[in-house]
């Protein structure tokens, strides 16, 4: 899906500067973080599904509802962490992979749509970012390369998720059936992404490659994978743009690792010291829940 790697390459840079005491990086896989910075874009895979998605899980999960089901999963990965005997690293990965998610969408996504060309649309700016991350920095070409095989726990809806994340399903999206509809949308994920790049016997199959070829729809959007890119997105020559009234006038490179990942902290040391510390001054301060509220 567009940003995919993008999201993925953020968090596993962000992930190094949590410092050691925090988090084991020997407890972390590629596999971990490339599933988890993307697990607010899989509802969209059930929506390809002939089932239709009644529920429209994506949409209670993001945007203004993002709040409620970010304290939800925090509270129930709470619950997680005192239940376990061995710390489990996974759901603190989870959590900052959420926050990072909603920042993309926050900052993110307007720096794009102010640092684009006017006949980029923001699904191919995205597909550009993910090829040129993916390229710079580990040498993969997208259009041929499987991500079902690179990443192969990646696409793997877990018992722990499960766990994890149904009571804010039940309670923030009424959806009962939590791992049912994961499978599932999860399933179709794998799928998608098994056979609109390169497949595990090298080939696309026959019919999806005529689709693509002919299709204009989101699926073509999401796969189209090309080499060059709008070299306005990395904004080298720094100019100015608005995120949320205030005026800022960074690179792409500067944004990622300056404005975004300062953003980023303040939801990671939220969430370690709701965790880790048992303490929820400041992730109610930083998401402006009353000091009353119960958590």
């Amino acid at each position: 899906m567009n940003g995919i790697m993008c999201r993925y390459y953020i968090l596993k840079k962000y992930l190094t500067q949590i410092p050691s005491t925090v988090l084991d990086e020997n407890k972390i896989t590629d596999d971990i973080i490339f599933k988890y910075a993307d697990f607010l874009s899989t509802p969209l895979f059930y929506r390809r599904n002939f089932i239709k998605d009644k529920y429209k899980i994506y949409d209670k999960m993001n945007g203004d509802n993002f709040n409620s089901f970010f304290i939800e999963t925090l509270i129930s990965a709470s619950k997680m962490v005192t239940r376990s005997e061995e710390f489990p690293y996974d759901v603190l990965i989870f959590m900052y992979a959420l926050a990072l998610y909603h920042l993309e969408d926050e900052i993110l996504i307007p720096y794009i749509n102010q640092n684009k060309s006017t006949n980029t649309h923001n699904y191919e700016a995205l597909n550009m970012l993910d090829y040129y991350y993916a390229y710079k920095l580990e040498n993969i070409d997208l259009k041929k390369t499987n991500l079902t095989l690179k990443y192969a726990d990646g696409f793997t809806y877990t018992d722990e998720m499960d766990d994890l994340i149904h009571q804010p399903m039940v309670k923030c999206c009424r959806l009962l059936e939590t791992k049912n509809y994961f499978l599932r949308a999860y399933k179709k994920k794998a799928h998608f992404y098994n056979y609109y790049t390169k497949s595990r016997f090298g080939l696309k199959k026959l019919y999806i490659a005529i689709y693509v070829k002919i299709s204009q729809n989101m699926f073509r959007r999401h796969a189209f994978y090309r080499k060059e890119i709008d070299t306005r997105l990395l904004n080298m020559s720094k100019q100015s743009f608005e995120i949320h009234s205030e005026r800022l006038n960074y690179s792409l490179e500067e944004m990622i690792n300056k404005y975004l990942f300062n953003k980023f902290l303040d939801y990671a040391d939220s969430i370690n010291e709701y965790l880790i510390d048992g303490k929820s001054r400041k992730i109610k301060k930083l998401l402006n829940i009353s000091s009353e509220k119960k958590m």
